[in-house]
């Protein structure tokens, strides 16, 4: 799953974007089905959500979709577009991912 590639920050980022739209820890936390201490922990970098927690997080932003959504789906194709430029250098491939666009304005829509 694409989410084990995301680093901790964009993970971070994504449950803050969560909290943001939700307007609490408490309700964010029955959302994701951790403590709200985690939720504290998450926002304020202290501990970094598993895979499947982050995926719970982006299943109810996606849900809602509207701006914060964008806003993480972009992160997330930005990030997964730059590890794939990196890993075509490291493996001396010449990349042009002219279909970056395409996926992106599919996602967000």
């Amino acid at each position: 799953m694409f989410v084990h590639l995301l680093s901790k920050e964009t993970r971070s980022r994504v449950i803050k974007a969560l909290v943001d739209v939700v307007g609490d820890q408490e309700m964010t936390a029955s959302i994701l089905g951790v403590s709200r201490t985690a939720v504290y922990k998450f926002v304020n970098d202290v501990i970094h959500p598993s895979d499947t927690v982050t995926l719970r997080a982006l299943d109810y932003l996606k849900s809602r979709g509207g701006y914060d959504w964008q806003i993480v789906a972009s992160r997330i194709a930005r990030e997964l577009k730059a590890a794939l430029e990196e890993f075509a250098e490291y493996a001396g491939a010449r990349v042009e991912c002219k279909a970056y666009n395409t996926i992106l304005a599919g996602v967000i829509g």
